[in-house]
């Protein structure tokens, strides 16, 4: 995740497509479960994970 904006996930070696899609879940998951707010994603995804 970049420090500066949360909406960005930064691959630092070689992570997938799928890899930082899976962790995006795993962020609005949590944002979920422990506040009651579901985040939106605010991109759009093009192609496979």
């Amino acid at each position: 995740m970049s420090e500066m904006h949360s909406n960005f996930l930064i691959n630092t070696g070689t992570a997938t497509a799928g890899d930082l899609e899976g962790l995006g879940e795993e962020v609005r998951k949590k944002v979920y479960d422990s506040s009651g707010i579901t985040l939106e994603w605010e991109i759009m995804r093009v192609g496979e994970k």
